[in-house]
């Protein structure tokens, strides 16, 4: 039976519903007959409503972009086999989105030029941004596992909603010291949450969203999910995931590095 052509003492799917309205509505005035469909109004109780409004708000995150508001946002992070862990932001306009390792182990942002020649990787095109700027310095950054290197661009770099326009990245043409890591894993670039002290020629991008005073409060926090999707927090923490916070001092304002006492 086709689920689109409903017989008699069946069901109504919503398509045929709505066609079958319009032919009544457009028949009103030719027979002087109306059909009136009761619609039921849900009351929902304070906890539904939340959840709710949540939910309408993660919907249209994904479908615009996870739009910001009160200066504190969340992208969520996928967790690749407890390996990988990556989230989404862009840059350029209109928007490219790239998937980026969020490490806190670096302070450079740099996304794959299609020079990089690695299958399966959403490369920058510079030319399809109307806010691109050439700069054209030589970028090579040194991983644990080896060098990648390419060159520095200036663009529209956004991240959770929060936009900064003239920001200067890395468009790699090189990722072979990432070695078969780069190949396999399912993320396309990398954006450095470290300090400035790890990069001499910019602010790393965290940084530039504080210096563009568009966060509530100048705090990133993660949630790292066990096989299954967390989040990184921009100006804030979630209530949902903490009951506040500890503050540790840094030894040095390079890596997010600390003492341990034994």
């Amino acid at each position: 039976q086709d689920r689109d052509r409903p017989w008699p003492g069946t069901t109504l799917f919503f398509p045929m519903a709505v066609l079958l309205l319009v032919a009544a509505l457009s028949l009103q005035g030719a027979l002087g007959v109306v059909h009136r469909v009761p619609l039921r109004r849900e009351i929902l109780n304070f906890t539904a409503t939340v959840r709710a409004l949540r939910g309408q708000r993660r919907a249209l995150g994904a479908k615009y972009g996870n739009p910001s508001s009160g200066g504190s946002s969340k992208i969520n992070i996928e967790d690749y086999q407890n390996l990988c862990y990556y989230g989404t932001m862009s840059v350029g306009t209109p928007a490219q989105h790239f998937r980026v390792i969020f490490d806190t182990g670096s302070s450079d942002l740099w996304v794959p030029n299609p020079e990089v020649g690695v299958a399966g990787k959403r490369t920058y095109d510079h030319s399809a941004s109307g806010s691109y700027v050439e700069d054209g310095g030589t970028f090579e950054v040194q991983y644990g596992s080896g060098p990648v290197a390419g060159f520095y661009s200036i663009d529209t770099m956004s991240m959770g909603g929060f936009s900064v326009s003239g920001y200067k990245f890395a468009e790699v043409t090189t990722a072979s010291g990432l070695g078969a890591m780069y190949e396999i894993d399912p993320f396309d670039g990398i954006c450095g949450m470290a300090w400035p002290g790890l990069t001499r020629t910019h602010n790393p991008p965290f940084q530039a969203l504080v210096d563009s005073k568009q966060l509530d409060r100048n705090v990133f926090s993660f949630y790292l999910g066990d096989r299954h999707q967390g989040e990184l927090y921009i100006g804030g923490s979630d209530p949902e995931r903490s009951n506040g916070m500890t503050y540790v001092p840094l030894t040095a304002l390079t890596y997010w590095q600390g003492r341990l006492h034994g």
